[in-house]
C-alpha cells in the first residue's frame, strides 16, 4: 500500500491538511512554524 501514490505525501502536504481540520473543527487558523526534520531536506 505504501507504493500507491496516495500514501506518498511531503511533510509539507501532511502539515497543509492538519491546518484545514484543524481549522474546520476547531476554527484556529494554525501552521507550525518549525518544521521537523528540515535539516533532511537541504
Amino acid at each position: 500500500m505504501g507504493l500507491l501514490r496516495q500514501f506518498q505525501r511531503t511533510e509539507q502536504q501532511i502539515y497543509q491538511i492538519v491546518s484545514i481540520l484543524i481549522k474546520a473543527k476547531y476554527g484556529i487558523d494554525y501552521y507550525p512554524a518549525n518544521v521537523p526534520n528540515k535539516y533532511l531536506s537541504s
